[in-house]
């Protein structure tokens, strides 16, 4: 007994260290990725009338600070709700980033174009059908909203420069292009990790036949309760969906529906106003019934070619 969970261990930490240097490659592109281009850290791309369509290329970009920024802006009216439903719906945190370092390459890009597709689809028909927020004081806003970053980004420089005289730029390089994404990367890979011990034990107890005749016994159930996992506000939910599908625990349209409601954290950031609950609700209802529709319409897709 205790030489099998032994060997299922081992064979799960085997398998999670095989993708590690992937996942951490990943991370460092992406973090030089965000330092190097300034087009998505005002947020004013989420304003006009094509706001739709760049809030889903952006959203598409495996990080969540689009969706928070869109839920930032949401909360201030700056933004129509079709924009904030077109960045949320095209958001996937950690699972295109998974897809890739696990070979699946054809996954990934068929993942990205429709939830690219579906969210720009589904923001612009919201903004159209949905009353217009007042725009009065939008340029306003942004106008000053961008003074002060200009301040700040002098005030940085400075400041910036003058840490460079006291410390080694090495160091500089080395905390934000190593140290943060192997950090990003240890927090993934954990969570990877022990979705692959709890798959290793169910297949080595109970058996990979009887999981496959479960899974194809509940493939119409599975978008119904992926869903809901993906609504946790946390990496965590689109690390557990994603890796569910590698390892064969769920079809592709139960993991398009659990990516679909998946926000990352922005989700979190508009249930801080306590004072819209309601508003809260509705949204969060919304993006888990569209995901969960759009997972029904995948799985019969899947079962028709």
């Amino acid at each position: 007994m205790l030489e099998e969970i032994l060997h299922v261990l081992i064979h799960a930490i085997k398998e999670t260290l095989i993708v590690l240097p992937a996942i951490f490659l990943v991370y460092i592109l992406i973090e030089l990725f965000e330092q190097k281009v300034g087009f998505f850290k005002n947020g004013k791309f989420l304003k006009n009338k094509g706001a739709p369509f760049f809030g889903a290329v952006a959203g598409i970009i495996p990080q969540c600070g689009i969706s928070v920024m869109a839920s930032k802006l949401y909360e201030k009216n700056l933004i129509k709700l079709g924009t904030l439903f077109s960045v949320f719906i095209a958001t996937s945190d950690e699972a295109l980033i998974l897809l890739v370092t696990n070979g699946s390459f054809s996954t990934a890009g068929m993942v990205a174009l429709l939830k690219l597709v579906f969210a720009i689809i589904i923001g612009f028909i919201l903004n159209f059908i949905l009353p217009k927020i007042n725009t009065d004081n939008q340029d306003e806003i942004f106008s000053h909203a961008e003074v002060c970053a200009h301040h700040r980004h002098e005030e940085h420089d400075h400041e910036h420069e003058h840490e460079l005289k006291e410390q080694n730029k090495f160091i500089s390089f080395f905390k934000k292009y190593l140290l943060v994404p192997l950090k990003h990367s240890i927090t993934t890979i954990i969570f990877v990790l022990a979705l692959n011990i709890i798959f290793g034990f169910l297949v080595h107890f109970v058996g990979e036949d009887k999981i496959t005749e479960f899974m194809q016994s509940t493939k119409y159930v599975q978008p119904l309760v992926v869903s809901l996992i993906g609504l946790i506000p946390n990496c965590a939910s689109s690390v557990c969906v994603t890796q569910l599908y590698l390892s064969g625990g769920i079809t592709f349209g139960s993991m398009f529906a659990g990516l679909v409601s998946n926000a990352g954290i922005g989700i979190a950031i508009l249930f801080k106003n306590t004072k819209k609950l309601k508003r809260n609700l509705i949204i969060i209802v919304s993006m888990y019934l569209i995901a969960v529709a759009l997972g029904y319409i995948i799985t019969v897709l899947e079962l028709a070619f």
